[in-house]
């Protein structure tokens, strides 16, 4: 019964972690160049059973010595990782020429102030100082650095990420990738960091002007999939609750009956 209070306990807080994953997804259905993210479990290591009175003397060993097997017991499910989808969302034409989007795999390199960090976000703006940066200030870093560009001018992107001023080139937007799977950690803003051994390599992404992209989270989805957590959660709650009762009875009824 206790080993039974432990499985229902168990699923009830594998349920609680997809809840929550499920709930930021919902929650960033907007958020431009956000990734969703999806919990993944694996069981834990499972533990052979073997009889315990098997024999009139009450040994559980054959008469070849080895125990009297009967199976596996398996354990709840434990958090194997939280894994983003890096697939594209769904390009949103805006008309502003400050906004960038990216077809294909990589990312925008910018620079936080704490590191250089990466997003496929790229609603960008000018800083008072004339500079690219993200709408938290953070500078959009190019070829070679910040990128600056002069006050009042018109930009114009090609597919590389090369930035023109009047038919004249000013810097490349830096757009990286890595190898996969994609050694990337979110520090939130739809931002990721990268660890510092892990190789930086061109991307062969083309940019579009004038157009972001949006979440690729699906809410119809996302609601489904949270509809079925929530009854998996009240499935394992009412067995917790069952093995509770049956815990109960064991201690107050089954003791007394013997007494």
């Amino acid at each position: 019964m206790i080993r039974g209070l432990y499985g229902a306990a168990g699923a009830m807080m594998t349920e609680m972690v997809k809840l929550d994953t499920i709930a930021n997804n919902l929650a960033n259905v907007n958020t431009t160049g956000f990734k969703g993210d999806m919990a993944v479990f694996e069981e834990q290591m499972r533990q052979s059973l073997a009889r315990t009175s098997d024999r009139p003397d009450g040994t559980n060993l054959l008469p070849s010595g080895e125990p009297v097997y009967i199976g596996q017991l398996g354990g709840a499910g434990q958090l194997e990782g939280i894994h983003t989808d890096y697939a594209e969302g769904m390009y949103k034409e805006t008309q502003n020429p400050l906004d960038f989007a990216l077809v294909g795999e990589g990312f925008f390199a910018v620079d936080t102030g704490a590191g250089i960090r990466y997003t496929r976000n790229g609603s960008f703006t000018m800083s008072d100082s004339g500079e690219l940066v993200t709408h938290d200030g953070f500078k959009v870093l190019g070829a070679n650095g910040p990128i600056q560009v002069p006050e009042g001018a018109a930009v114009t992107a090609g597919d590389d990420g090369r930035l023109s001023v009047d038919g004249v080139e000013i810097d490349q937007l830096q757009v990286v990738s890595f190898d996969k799977p994609f050694p990337l950690v979110k520090v939130g803003n739809s931002l990721f960091q990268a660890p510092t051994d892990a190789p930086v390599i061109p991307s062969m992404a083309k940019v579009k002007q004038g157009g972001i992209e949006g979440s690729n989270v699906s809410s119809v989805t996302e609601m489904i999939h949270m509809i079925a957590t929530m009854r998996a959660y009240e499935a394992a709650s009412k067995a917790l609750q069952g093995e509770d009762e049956l815990l109960g009875k064991a201690v107050n009824e089954v003791g007394r009956l013997q007494g």
